[in-house]
This record gives structure tokens, sequence and C-alpha cells, in this order.
């Protein structure tokens, strides 16, 4: 294909499932998604930290309506399996998330339910964690207490702080003399 790079194939984003216990029922917003008519949480295993062998599985209609019983708070969800409705059809379709693999009932689903689960947070988008993570590298080289610059004056402010980046597009996040390297 034109502009895929075989040597080095793109990796899958990896996945989580945090947002069941972070969101709570905002997990399953769809109303971003115009083709999915309902999506609820059908099926979740919890693993118990303190014994790995030993987990639950539970099991509704939909785990995160209000009407059914929390879900458990002690544990780490190890796999959830959502149902999906389609507008266009109505079959449900099921995803199951056991990261770090994601499982389609239909496999042609795919391309539809992975812009809700980039939505919410159950597919890590790495550019944005990358993007996050240089900023707040930044921000954290930027507000870092100067060495002493040796001219003896290490009590008087330092009127000629610098600060070398690799990126001209970090400029901006310092308020020092930049000197691109």
């Amino acid at each position: 294909m034109k502009g895929e790079d075989t040597n080095h194939p793109q990796q899958p984003p990896p996945l989580t499932l945090n947002p069941i216990r972070e969101l709570g029922p905002a997990c399953l917003d769809h109303k971003a998604d115009p083709t999915i008519k309902d999506i609820s949480l059908h099926h979740l295993r919890i693993r118990f930290e303190d014994s790995p062998l030993e987990e639950i599985s539970i099991q509704a209609d939909n785990l995160l309506d209000p009407q059914q019983p929390p879900i458990p708070r002690l544990g780490k969800p190890i796999s959830a399996t959502f149902n999906i409705h389609f507008h266009e059809d109505n079959d449900l379709h099921s995803v199951t998330i056991t990261p770090p693999n994601v499982f389609f009932q239909h496999p042609p689903d795919a391309p539809r339910i992975f812009p809700w689960m980039d939505r919410t947070g159950f597919r890590i988008i790495t550019k944005a964690a990358n993007s996050l993570a240089t900023i707040l590298l930044a921000l954290g080289i930027a507000t870092a207490p100067a060495f002493a610059d040796g001219d003896g004056d290490e009590d008087d402010p330092d009127s000629d702080r610098k600060i070398h980046l690799s990126s001209p597009a970090l400029a901006c996040l310092t308020p020092w003399r930049i000197v691109h390297a």
C-alpha cells in the first residue's frame, strides 16, 4: 500500500478497562456516533490483586444500569464484554476487551466501534499521550531551578539564563532566552 511502512508495522493502540471505573455509565456514551443505537456492559471479569488466581465474573443486561448493584470496587477488571445495537440492525453485536486484545463478534464492526473506544478511553491513543508527555517535560524543564552559572552572582537574578531545546515548537513554553540545539 502507498505510504505504508512495511518495515515498521503500526501497532494497535493499547487497551485499558479503566473507563469502567473512572467514567461509570458515561463510558457507554455513544451519542457522537450516529450508527450506534445503544451500548451496554454485559459481562465483566475482575481479578483480585492479593490473590491472582481468584476472580469473579458478573453478568447482566447492563452492569452499569443504576438499577443494578454496583460493580465491586476491589480487584482489577480484566475482561469486559459490551453489547452494541446498531440502528440498521436488530441483532446485538458484542465486543470483548481483554487487554491487550479486543475481540469482535463480527469483525467488520471494528471500524464502527473503534471511534467509540477511542473517545471513551478504552483505546489509549499514543500520539496524544506522547504530545502530553512532551509538553509536561518542557514545562518541567522551564520551571526547574537554574544551576550556578559560575559568574559569582548566584544570588542575583539570572538575566543570562538559557535553556536548550531540540524543538523550536517548545520555545513558547519558557520565558527564558532559547538557544536551539
